[in-house]
């Protein structure tokens, strides 16, 4: 072909391209352009005139002519400039020309020049070798955005001399904290510090000398001096000779992990160390029937070591399990065949194994352990050696297996979407984790239906979000690889920066690293909500004895947190007891007997003692040595003051007189006290079983079903009652029985009766009231007939001495006449259990009025007054009466010019109010003030008036007190303290 042939529009040639690749020839001459079509058949051949005013069609390889090179030279330099990193090859066709090189100056946009005429081979392989490159360059960039776009750090580094770095990704800069210009040039080393660890770096050295992968975790440093777990894998990358070229790295922060990791690990060995030090046996079975894991406390109950308890069968023929009467029993009968049978867990099964002549007796406790999907994968059980105490039953302790930890390696494939055109791109890695060919084609559909069923709607929810708002997407999930194997990935992904149809992210496998942390995070609720469910303290020792495991029942039971408790020795241990627990300590350790529910003292935070029970047990660790002692401590505070309670009521109630009996919903008598079996002149046997109106009549009987309605409808806890009882010498009896009914859903439960014979109390209450009616009655009408005659002698003046005694006469009348009235006013305090008649009111205003009254009344007397705004507390009905009885008696007993002071306190401290009243009179004598205060009065010792008793009684009829006491210098101060509630 020539490419001087005249030239011609452009059109598409006659060759029909089966590849991806599309050429376009820039050629003049119709005849070399068909010859380019037909020689290039196998590909996408687009023809274009030079001269056209259409921009170019986009190509993979320009094939331009020597004659039209000129006009678009500057056209393609823009188009390969456009192209960026992505190679876009430009073949030059010249003519040879005898004498003259002509390549030289057209190659300006052109990659390559081919003299023509040449072979048909040449041109072949010339186009096949540029479309190569072409095809590699276009790999490379994809390989590139994936390696900038990753959510792990990646970085190159060059394999000669000190492996300086080449290349590092966004990810490794976020990471670091390092730019890429700080970190260019340099070795990986100025990540490390004087805390990172030299087994690892030296691990890391010898792999990078023998040219050979590695993965290790590292404690690294950030620019900021922060610290952080790096997990880097790398790899080496030879050329196509096999030189060793580069090291490619991918880092992954695994701080939160690690950190993660350390703790579940102190955790899970000091929960080891409590399953291998428990007092109980625990043995783990699997499927089979096989014991595949045993602690020391089985061995012991089994009488075998550990060697030869694990793998032996649960039905071990050298084993004979008996049953109650020694008989054989069979293999479905026991605890393993039962749980993995039904899938229940149970409890309390007791049988004997009898072995070498000698039978052990056992209680066994067994659950069925479960697989991730539900199936019974074997049984986890407690062994106790019940042989001298069969019938005591030991608390399930369910230890399961602990996991080995594992590392977690960042598996990351990268992918590409264009939505426009529904395609999808990947790399190789991912392709590897999906299990299909790495250059398989892919459509947007396919990709997701490459996830799991349940996790597909998410993952397009995910995306259609992505595209929709151009945020960055995530989320975990599952993919079912090509084989059917069901992986857990991690999926980013994010908008392109430049192509708005582009999405571009990567897929990093978190399987094993998801399995792990579900199954140890599993392992760590479980324990931990049995260690902090529980009320008993769990504490834990060293040889030194140094605390080492405090748990929340400890911090419940003596205050200490453990926060407080860790690193020191066992606080709760005063130093009195010190010696002794000491001594424990020891025992335990040297192998005796240990101890079980050894009762001692003691201490808590605020000082105070408490009485405990301790069980102990040796702490051992993975070798089976001992490295202290794990002890169990239950509070016996609540235990013992029960117990004592129950004694101090049992006291009261086999002593009182009242009688007291319990009857349950049937009216049916449960028990009673021996005062109950007296009055009956019964045994108390003979009257438990007895109906309450066979035992004390219909009528009591009524009276007290009436009773127990009301509190039922009322739902308070007691009431009173009075009936008439018959005592076993056929005597009627006044009983005042007071009812107490425990509810069950609103229905009689138990009902409890205490009642009192107030038999003579009613009979002087009443001889009493006669007396004091007749009294008072025959009192006024006597004493007016003496102030009758009394008047009339002292109208008579004709002897001085009869009238100044009828005056005295008049005078005490008239004293004792308001001393009756007096009683009568003050009639209502006279009953001390009257609460109905005792009301909050405001004690300073009721102070003001009665003072504005008395200055009224006593217009000679000074009398002042101090009191809060408000002052309410609980009084008496009669408190006025008090306080101006306290008044009048302040300004009468008095000199001529009384001075009164009247005062309101509230005390905040003891919750009261305070009522004072002081004058400055003589004071109040000695005799009436003792008798007064006493609460009581003696032929020898009593008092001329009522008034200081009614001031009292009202005092303690409202819960409150009076207290007499001398002012300065002369005078009396009346104090009264009421509740303010």
């Amino acid at each position: 072909m020539s490419d001087e042939e005249p030239p011609s529009t452009g059109e598409r040639g006659p060759g029909t391209a089966t590849g991806p690749d599309r050429i376009l020839l820039l050629v003049q001459g119709q005849r070399n352009r068909d010859l380019l079509v037909d020689l290039l058949g196998d590909y996408e051949v687009v023809v274009a005139p030079p001269e056209a005013d259409e921009p170019l069609p986009n190509f993979d390889l320009c094939i331009v002519g020597e004659a039209t090179y000129r006009t678009v030279a500057e056209t393609l330099e823009s188009r390969k400039e456009s192209a960026g990193e992505r190679y876009l090859p430009v073949l030059l066709l010249v003519g040879a020309r005898e004498g003259r090189d002509v390549s030289q100056p057209l190659h300006g946009a052109a990659d390559d020049t081919l003299s023509v005429p040449t072979t048909e081979a040449v041109v072949e392989s010339r186009v096949e070798s540029l479309l190569r490159t072409r095809r590699q360059s276009l790999q490379l960039a994809l390989y590139r955005r994936a390696m900038d776009d990753a959510t792990v750090g990646i970085s190159i580094t060059d394999a000669a001399d000190d492996q300086a770095l080449t290349y590092v990704n966004d990810a490794y800069v976020e990471m670091t904290g390092y730019d890429r210009e700080e970190v260019l040039g340099r070795n990986c080393r100025f990540l490390q510090g004087e805390a990172t660890e030299s087994e690892p770096v030296q691990r890391l050295r010898e792999a990078i000398d023998a040219g050979e992968a590695v993965s290790v975790e590292l404690r690294n440093y950030r620019n900021d001096g922060t610290e952080f777990w790096n997990h880097l894998e790398i790899s080496p990358v030879y050329d196509d000779t096999g030189e060793l070229t580069h090291y490619i790295g991918f880092q992954s922060d695994v701080t939160a992990r690690k950190r993660a990791e350390e703790r579940l690990r102190e955790e899970t060995e000091t929960l080891e160390g409590l399953f291998e030090t428990s007092p109980t046996g625990i043995a783990v079975i699997d499927a089979d029937g096989r014991i595949v894991r045993a602690n020391a406390a089985a061995e012991d109950v089994l009488g075998l070591e550990r060697s030869d308890v694990v793998g032996r069968a649960f039905d071990e023929p050298s084993w004979e399990v008996v049953g109650e009467s020694g008989e054989p029993l069979d293999s479905a009968d026991l605890p393993f065949e039962r749980v993995m049978a039904t899938g229940d867990t149970v409890r309390g099964v007791e049988h004997g194994i009898a072995e070498s002549g000698e039978t052990r007796w056992l209680s066994i406790n067994a659950a069925p352990l479960t697989g991730e999907s539900g199936e019974r994968i074997g049984v986890i059980s407690t062994i106790e050696d019940i042989t001298e105490r069969r019938a005591q039953e030991r608390e399930l302790e369910q230890l399961v297996d602990f996991l080995d930890q594992m590392q977690v390696i960042a598996d990351v494939g990268g992918w590409e979407v264009d939505v426009d055109v529904g395609e999808v791109e990947h790399t190789e890695r991912l392709a590897e984790l999906l299990g299909v060919w790495p250059r398989t084609e892919l459509d947007l559909e396919e990709a997701f239906d490459l996830y799991h069923p349940d996790d597909e709607v998410d993952v397009r929810d995910a995306f259609e979000r992505l595209v929709a708002t151009g945020e960055p997407q995530e989320l975990d999930c599952r993919i079912q690889t090509a084989s059917g194997e069901t992986r857990w990935v991690h999926v980013r992904g994010e908008p392109h920066q430049s192509e708005s149809s582009v999405y571009r992210g990567t897929v990093q496998d978190i399987t094993d690293r998801r399995e792990r942390e579900r199954n140890l995070e599993e392992t760590k609720d479980l324990l931990e909500s049995v260690f902090d469910a529980s009320p008993i303290g769990i504490l834990a020792v060293d040889v030194d004895g140094i605390t080492r495991l405090w748990s929340e029942g400890c911090e419940r039971i003596f205050g200490w947190s453990e926060e407080e408790a860790l690193g020191e020795q066992l606080p709760n241990v005063q130093a009195e007891k010190q010696a002794e627990f000491d001594e424990l300590r020891t025992e335990v350790i040297e192998g005796k007997q240990p101890v079980v529910g050894y009762e001692t003292v003691r201490q808590r935070k605020d000082g105070s003692l408490v009485d405990v029970a301790l069980t102990t047990a040796p702490m051992r660790d993975s070798d089976g040595e001992v490295t202290g002692v794990v002890g169990l401590l239950e509070d016996l505070t609540d235990q013992k003051q029960r117990q004592e309670e129950l004694e101090r009521y049992e006291r009261i109630v086999e002593t009182t007189s009242d009688l007291i009996y319990t009857l349950d919903e049937d009216l049916t008598f449960e028990s009673s006290n021996p005062a109950t079996a007296d009055f009956l002149g019964q045994s108390a046997d003979t009257i438990v079983g007895e109906h309450l109106s066979v035992v004390f009549g219909k009528e009591h009987t009524r009276v007290l079903t009436d009773a127990i309605l009301d509190l039922l409808a009322e739902q308070a806890t007691e009431k009173t009652v009075e009936t008439i009882l018959v005592d076993c010498d056929g005597r009627e009896r006044q009983y005042q029985t007071t009812v107490s009914v425990r509810p069950s859903d609103r229905q009689i439960g138990e009902v409890v009766c205490v009642g009192r014979d107030i038999t003579e109390l009613q009979e002087r209450d009443r001889r009493l009231s006669v007396f004091d009616r007749v009294l008072r009655h025959n009192l006024r009408n006597k004493m007016h007939v003496v102030q009758a005659w009394a008047e009339r002698l002292e109208e008579d003046r004709t002897d001085v001495t009869v009238g100044d005694a009828a005056g005295n006469i008049l005078k005490a009348s008239d004293e004792l006449l308001a001393l009756a009235e007096q009683v009568r006013k003050f009639e209502t305090v006279l009953d001390p259990g009257a609460t109905d008649v005792v009301t909050t009111i405001d004690v300073a205003e009721c102070v003001e009025e009665v003072a504005s009254e008395a200055e009224l009344s006593y217009p000679a007397a000074s009398i002042s007054v101090e009191t809060p705004s408000v002052a309410e507390a609980a009084v008496h009905e009669a408190f006025e009466l008090a306080v101006n009885e306290l008044v009048d008696n302040a300004v009468k007993h008095t000199g001529e010019r009384p001075s009164v002071q009247i005062s309101v306190v509230v005390d905040d401290e003891s919750d009261a109010v305070l009522v004072r009243v002081a004058d400055d009179g003589p004071g109040i004598p000695t005799l009436e003030r003792q008798s007064v205060t006493a609460g009581k009065e003696s032929p020898l010792q009593h008092t001329n008036g009522l008034g200081l008793w009614f001031v009292r009684w009202i005092a303690t009829n409202s819960g409150g007190s009076m207290r007499i006491t001398d002012d300065e210098p002369t005078g009396a101060v009346v104090e009264l303290r009421f509740s303010r509630e």
